[in-house]
């Protein structure tokens, strides 16, 4: 049965809505999580089928949509999943079948095909990121976006964070940390946070002094409208600092709420627990 289909809003959004459980071919690796093997570039594999690969293809180059939009089931960046420093990947996504993940990526790339948005669901969490033919190696400007989004009752695959939601946490706020550096620097301000002692300066942070240099010169208009923004831009990032705290907190708040509440919910899922009045 035919599930793939197409729905058009007018000039601004083509959504392809595809099926990719019943024509794909059987996973690579003995289905080994987080591994990886010669399988997985098998040029025989098909995740679409050659008739829903063609029909999508065509859809794509002949969308005159300001947006395309690719609705479908498994991942399409191909994360690694190991932690022990090797490589694998969850071969039950896009990431298992590189030969026609390739093929799409190369369509959308070598046809100019833009503002490509991946809107995926079944991973039990959340995620965004841009996608590349390597995500390991990624070279030039992305090929497209893609939103992985969980279901409401989903807490995790049974746990409230990720084994490695501490690094994750860590990465995201060195990164504004060192965003914030640069604006200080360039604007003159200083922020405690930012403070890094005797340390040798990291490349950061001499990009930042040689800003900075160049910000006390004589200002013209342009330069005091830069500053401006740049003032206006720090305390945008001094404020996803604060909510990024926030959020690490209400991410276990939110999902325990969520495992009380399905607790209280028949094995079925049809209608609310009951006990009989003793």
């Amino acid at each position: 049965m035919q599930l793939y289909r197409r729905a058009v809003y007018g000039d601004l959004l083509d959504l392809n809505l595809l099926d990719t459980r019943q024509y794909r071919t059987n996973q690579p690796c003995n289905e080994r999580w987080a591994s990886t093997c010669d399988g997985v570039n098998d040029a025989a594999a098909e995740v679409l089928g050659q008739a829903q690969e063609a029909w999508l293809f065509q859809s794509l180059q002949g969308s005159r949509a300001r947006w395309k939009a690719l609705a479908q089931q498994v991942m399409l960046m191909d994360l690694n999943r190991n932690l022990n420093g090797e490589v694998g990947y969850n071969l039950d996504t896009w990431a298992g079948y590189r030969v026609p993940r390739a093929r799409l990526l190369n369509h959308i790339q070598r046809r100019n095909i833009d503002n490509v948005v991946v809107l995926t669901g079944d991973e039990h969490q959340n995620y965004a990121g841009e996608l590349f033919l390597d995500g390991r190696n990624p070279e030039g400007r992305a090929i497209a976006t893609e939103f992985v989004t969980t279901s409401i009752s989903s807490s995790g695959d049974g746990v409230d964070q990720r084994s490695d939601m501490a690094r994750i946490q860590g990465q995201t706020a060195a990164s504004l940390e060192q965003t914030l550096a640069v604006i200080n620097a360039m604007t003159g301000s200083s922020d405690n946070a930012t403070d890094t002692g005797t340390a040798a300066p990291t490349w950061w942070e001499q990009f930042a002094a040689t800003q900075s240099a160049t910000a006390t010169t004589a200002a013209n208009d342009s330069q005091s409208a830069l500053l401006e923004e740049l003032q206006a831009l720090r305390q945008e990032v001094s404020d996803l600092r604060g909510e990024q705290r926030i959020a690490s907190a209400a991410i276990a708040s939110g999902t325990s709420k969520t495992a009380r509440i399905l607790e209280r919910v028949t094995p079925d899922g049809d209608a609310m627990a009951t006990r009989s009045a003793p």
